[in-house]
C-alpha cells in the first residue's frame, strides 16, 4: 500500500498527465484487501492529476492453478460453494480496459470502473471444462484449512491466501462485492464483449 502511494505521489511530482489505478471491488470494506486498496484509491482521488481506477475481481486466469488437477485427476478442488455464482474477469480484457484508457485519457478523467464478466459458478465452469476438453471434469469441495494450506505450498505469501479465501467466502455468502450486477463497463470501454468463462476455457485448453 505505501509502496502504491509513494508511486501515486512521484507521478504527480513529476509531472504526469494521467494515472490508471488497479484496485479491487472489496476496496472501503473491511476486509484484507479492501483495507489495503482503499488507501490508494483515496491518495488516487486526492490527487492533481486526473485518473481512473480500475476495480477488479478474482482473475479467471487463476485456474491455470488447476491445470494439472483437471488432466491428470479430471477434477479440480475448491472450497467454495459450487452452486453460488461470482464475478470474474479474464487478465486480457483488463489489458485491453487499460490500453484503451491510457491512449484516450481525457474520456476518463476521475472515474471509477468495474471489470467484471458475466458471473458463474463453479458447476458452469465444470461444465465448460468438460464441453471444451471433451470428457467429465468436476469440481471437488474441499475444507478451507485444505485450501489454506494447498495454496501456501504453492508459494502464495499467508496474508494474500487469507486475502483470497476471505473473498471465497463473499462468494459463499453470495455477496453483491463478489457477485456485481454492472458487467458493462468493459464492453463500453473496449466496444468488446468481456470474456465469458466458456470462451475462456477454450482460448485456455
Amino acid at each position: 500500500t505505501k509502496l502504491a502511494v509513494n508511486g501515486l505521489e512521484a507521478a504527480e511530482e513529476a509531472g504526469v498527465e494521467f494515472v490508471a489505478v488497479v484496485s479491487v471491488l472489496t476496496s472501503g470494506t473491511n476486509s484484507i484487501f479492501g483495507k489495503q486498496f482503499a488507501p490508494i484509491e483515496a491518495k488516487a482521488k486526492s490527487l492533481s492529476v486526473p485518473t481512473s481506477i480500475l476495480r477488479l475481481p478474482l482473475f479467471i486466469d487463476n485456474n491455470w492453478l488447476n491445470a494439472d488437477s483437471i488432466k491428470g485427476q479430471g477434477t479440480f478442488y475448491d472450497p467454495r460453494d459450487p452452486t453460488t455464482k461470482h464475478t470474474a474477469v479474464a487478465v486480457s480484457d483488463v489489458g485491453k480496459v487499460a490500453a484503451d484508457i491510457l491512449a484516450s485519457p481525457d474520456k476518463h478523467a476521475n472515474t471509477t470502473y468495474k471489470l467484471v464478466a458475466p458471473a458463474f459458478n463453479l458447476n458452469d465452469l465444470a461444465a465448460a471444462f468438460t464441453s471444451t476438453l471433451g470428457k467429465k471434469i468436476t469440481v471437488t469441495t474441499v475444507p478451507y484449512d485444505a485450501a489454506k494450506e494447498a495454496f501456501m505450498g504453492n508459494g502464495f505469501p499467508e496474508w494474500q491466501v487469507d486475502g483470497i479465501l476471505e473473498l471465497f467466502r463473499y462468494i459463499d455468502n453470495d455477496s453483491e462485492l463478489t457477485n456485481e450486477k454492472n458487467t458493462g463497463d468493459i464492453a463500453n470501454i473496449t466496444g468488446e464483449k468481456a470474456t465469458t468463462y466458456m470462451e475462456w476455457t477454450k482460448q485456455a485448453a
